[in-house]
């Protein structure tokens, strides 16, 4: 999770080093060697399931700190010694320091995917790759929503998030420090006549208000959206900024009184461990709760500044400091190992093997260490010569991005070889021959020849209603407008002439219908008008958003502003879905029924419409295009059965009779897609895109089915009121 101060040099190893040194950061900490020892660690045990360590992946902030303490340290030395800063030494030693191991690491990462990953995986894994060789790994996670904390998003490359932020901080943070440099020796030109040394002053006071705001800016929005918050820099440059002022502010610190810094190492200590055993993947963070590791291991550095204390010693001993020399290659080999190794095992390993599978990557970071890691960092040649350092460094960047692109381009087609198949035909045979080729799909055991989608663009086979403007009508989690712009005109199929005007309305769940719908909009000659919004069903109850880690109030407001749209629309009809996942705690079925009844009644109330409650398809439960890749040979492997597929079925039973009951048509499609189990592949088609949305194809295949119904009850209701 990191590798911050892991890949800071530290200087030279003088065992006892003066209180400037060690400001400056250029004399070497055994104890702050020690210290990466326990964050690194800390993460390896938590990635490894440790049972008691919930949260170990603290270790992060610790390197974080510890990183903008010995960096800053470092420049701040330069300044005094040469009066300026060598951006291009400073970029060399950090090329040598990170980019030769990581380039190996990632290399052999992406060879072991292609012998244990389906082709759609190793497309994926490949991407990664790229965004790992060009120190963006942070932002695409961020830009994907990915959560740290969610097992099943896990990359081979995830944790390389945190080296991207430590590469942006290098890049960074010494050009500020030149420019404050600059700007110190402005200032008596510009009438300022400070007295002694304005540069520490001036950079101490700017990095202070950076913290300032960096924390504030991530306590916001680890309220707002939790995940995005965790790989964002600027709500981690803060962690990297309270290292800088104890840095800055070694030369005072280091004269506090030794009864004082011997209790404020184990106090620091203990609140990073703390840290490591009370927060979890339910904890907020970064937000307020990093503040117990950061304010930590800020309290351990600034007890050493003065001398070793008691605590100093204990973490200077020969083993901790093994370990936190090592820390880098443990952290860059321990993931890709624990996460690749149930593919090589044939199954999910249980806590010995995989404290022997993080002891293994300790090996491997040793091996790395005396063979590459620390050759290539005091090699002569390139110490030398900053050219030539970042000369490997830019060979390095380049090799794992052509890794990452010639294995993307080489990644086999994923293409079954099994006999042709004849796709569903809803419109001949109904809803009975809909039937039988689900119940005949069970016995099907090598991908057909012909399915469609092919798997390779599975993931793009999804509904893509977008108005005239080009805005997609699936209104994204943190907004609020109706279709993301004044009016809402996701408006389709509209005749002059419209027989009727139709409302889809909901969640994903209900967007994913979009494509049968617009086919029996131009059929039927209806006016659509599509209102969805990502986890937002217009049931009227109160929803947790997990991505945000917090109710979900976006979707209230959008909520209220569609029943006023639908009213304005005044449509004759308005179908309602909404994904029903796995059971919620407590009376949530409860008041999920009582939503369904308040919301039925208004629409009826405020438009008279006939309401559809279009109940909720099946969730396979897993990636079914990825699924289906992995066993080319054997479909009946995807196969879910309907107890697993049908999630929640107290709140689905609940969702029907509230629905029924407030006076509401309801159409059940799982007999379209499970008997006595769901299979992935029905006739030719696969049905999902993805582990719980219907691939755009299925749904067009059942549009006959869904116009049936929807026309049936249209008619036998008459117009609107």
């Amino acid at each position: 999770m990191g590798t911050s101060s892991i890949v800071a040099d530290t200087g030279s190893r003088t065992s006892t080093p003066t209180a400037a040194q060690q400001g400056a950061g250029a004399g070497f900490r055994g104890d702050v060697e020690g210290l990466r020892a326990v964050a690194v660690v800390a993460v390896v045990l938590f990635h490894a399931d440790l049972p008691g360590l919930s949260g170990g992946y603290v270790g992060v902030d610790v390197f974080f700190v510890l990183s903008g303490f010995l960096i800053t340290g470092l420049l701040v030395s330069e300044v005094r010694r040469s009066g300026t800063v060598s951006l291009r030494r400073f970029w060399a030693r950090r090329a040598r320091r990170l980019l030769p191991l990581a380039t190996l690491v990632s290399a052999v990462t992406l060879a072991v995917s292609w012998l244990v990953m389906s082709p759609l995986e190793l497309r994926d894994v490949a991407g990664d790759a790229v965004w790992s060789a060009f120190f963006a790994m942070n932002w695409h996670l961020a830009r994907e929503g990915v959560d740290y904390m969610a097992a099943d998003a896990a990359t081979p490359y995830q944790h390389f998030w945190s080296l991207a932020v430590e590469e942006q901080f290098y890049l960074v943070w010494p050009l500020l420090v030149i420019g404050l440099l600059l700007l110190a020796r402005l200032l008596p030109r510009l009438g300022v006549r400070p007295t002694g040394d304005a540069f520490v002053p001036l950079l101490t006071a700017v990095t202070a208000v950076l913290v300032a705001v960096s924390f504030g800016y991530g306590v916001v929005l680890t309220a707002q959206a939790q995940p995005l918050a965790y790989f964002l820099p600027w709500t981690r440059a803060w962690e990297l900024g309270v290292g800088a002022l104890v840095a800055l502010g070694a030369v005072r610190l280091a004269r506090l009184p030794g009864r004082v810094r011997e209790v404020l190492a184990p106090a620091g200590l203990l609140a990073v461990l703390l840290a490591c055993v009370l927060l979890d993947s339910s904890t907020p963070f970064p937000g307020t709760a990093a503040l117990l590791p950061v304010l930590g291991t800020a309290a351990v550095v600034v007890a050493g500044l003065g001398g070793t204390t008691a605590l100093g010693r204990l973490l200077s001993v020969g083993p901790m400091r093994t370990i936190g020399r090592l820390s880098y290659g443990w952290y860059l080999w321990h993931w890709p190992v624990l996460l690749l190794a149930p593919r090589v095992l044939g199954g999910e390993p249980g806590l010995l093997v995989k404290l022997g599978l993080a002891a293994l990557s300790l090996g491997l970071a040793a091996v790395s260490y005396a063979l590459l890691e620390d050759p290539v960092r005091r090699q002569r040649a390139l110490v030398a010569s900053p050219v030539r350092s970042l000369a490997v460094g830019a060979a390095c960047v380049l090799v794992a991005y052509g890794a990452g692109t010639a294995t993307a381009g080489l990644v086999p087609p994923a293409r079954g070889d099994g006999p042709m198949v004849s796709s569903v035909q809803a419109g001949g045979g109904g809803e009975t021959e809909v039937r039988r080729v689900v119940q005949e799909s069970h016995d099907l055991q090598r991908v057909p020849v012909n399915l469609r989608p092919v798997l390779d663009r599975a993931e793009d086979d999804v509904a893509r209603a977008r108005n005239d403007d080009g805005i997609s009508c699936m209104v994204a989690a943190e907004h609020v407008d109706v279709s993301r712009e004044p009016g809402g005109s996701c408006v389709f199929a509209d005749p002059p002439q419209a027989q009727a005007t139709v409302v889809l309305t909901g969640d994903s769940h209900a967007y994913q219908w979009y494509p049968a719908m617009e086919r029996i909009a131009e059929q039927q000659d209806w006016r659509l008008v599509v209102m969805t919004k990502a986890g937002c069903p217009l049931y009227d109850v109160t929803m947790f958003n997990n991505t945000f880690n917090r109710d979900y109030t976006e979707c209230e407001e959008w909520r209220d502003r569609a029943m006023d749209r639908i009213e304005a629309e005044q449509p004759d009809m308005v179908v309602m879905s909404a994904a029903v996942f796995s059971p919620r705690e407590g009376d949530f079925s409860q008041r999920w029924a009582e939503g369904v009844t308040r919301s039925t009644e208004e629409l009826q109330e405020r438009t008279g419409a006939l309401v559809v409650s279009l109940q909720d398809t099946p969730i396979p439960g897993r990636d079914v295009p990825r699924c289906v890749a992995e066993n080319l040979d054997d479909v009946q492997a995807c196969t879910a059965t309907r107890d697993r597929a049908l999630t929640d079925q107290d709140r689905r039973q609940a969702t029907a009779a509230a629905a029924l009951a407030a006076g509401a048509t309801v159409v059940d499609p799982v007999p379209w897609f499970c008997e006595e189990g769901c299979p992935p592949i029905i006739g030719n088609t696969l049905a999902y895109h993805d582990g719980d949305h219907i691939s755009a194809t299925y749904a067009q295949q059942l549009a006959p089915l869904l116009a049936d119904r929807l026309a049936g009850a249209l008619r036998s209701a008459g117009p609107a009121a």
